[in-house]
């Protein structure tokens, strides 16, 4: 069952050799990359869960061998044009701002991966799960400039279990509404700018150049 789920994401793009037109395009596909490559697995996509007493959803979830594997997605992307493959049509990418917000809200998902791996319900039936990135803006790797607000959510640093990361003193409400806890983990994730890929990741433009787009792959354990 080792690495499955990467080696899917490589087939994908080799195969699709293309941007996605979406983060749920990519969800979708991927799923079914999954399910392709593996025929003992059930794939399933959107799938409601209850952690902490709230409601969330988990982008993919994989069955095989009597395990489950949690996947959470997130696709950030700035202005670009591409032709689909598929289609032979032209679609543009929209630039996607809040960087800041994103990182957060990545470094949630593989919190939310955690906290489901050691819920009474799933903590005898999840041994790990990923949290994935796919973007073509280079400040997810190269990380927040010094001082930023965001500083403690790059994803270029280590993140060290127990720590609370949280926003520095002085953002903007509005930009942590429905973000103000800090995060804490159960784990270490050693993250830095070598933990983005890119195998099969430079795509071509509709005007005959291409953009560098890189993935980030967290492995979440118990």
């Amino acid at each position: 069952m080792d690495n499955i789920i990467q080696k899917s994401i490589i087939n994908l793009f080799k195969r699709r050799n293309a941007p996605f037109h979406s983060e749920d395009q990519f969800k979708f596909l991927l799923a079914w990359q999954i399910a392709l490559d593996n025929k003992d697995a059930k794939v399933l996509i959107e799938v409601p869960e209850t952690i902490n007493q709230k409601n969330v959803r988990i982008d993919i979830m994989v069955k095989i061998n009597n395990q489950f594997i949690p996947i959470e997605l997130k696709y950030k992307t700035k202005a670009f044009e591409y032709i689909d493959p598929d289609t032979g049509k032209s679609f543009s990418l929209k630039d996607q701002a809040a960087t800041d917000i994103a990182c957060y809200d990545f470094l949630r998902d593989i919190q939310k991966i955690e906290s489901l791996m050691v819920s009474k319900e799933w903590k005898s039936k999840i041994q790990k799960g990923y949290a994935i990135m796919l973007t073509n803006v280079a400040a997810f790797w190269s990380g927040p400039r010094k001082g930023a607000f965001y500083g403690a959510f790059s994803l270029v640093k280590s993140k060290k279990a127990h720590d609370e990361y949280e926003w520095a003193r002085g953002v903007a409400d509005g930009t942590k509404r429905g973000r103000e806890m800090p995060i804490v983990f159960n784990n270490d994730y050693d993250l830095s700018q070598d933990s983005w890929n890119t195998e099969h990741t430079l795509w071509r433009s509709k005007k005959g150049g291409s953009i560098q787009f890189k993935y980030i792959f967290v492995e979440v354990n118990k």
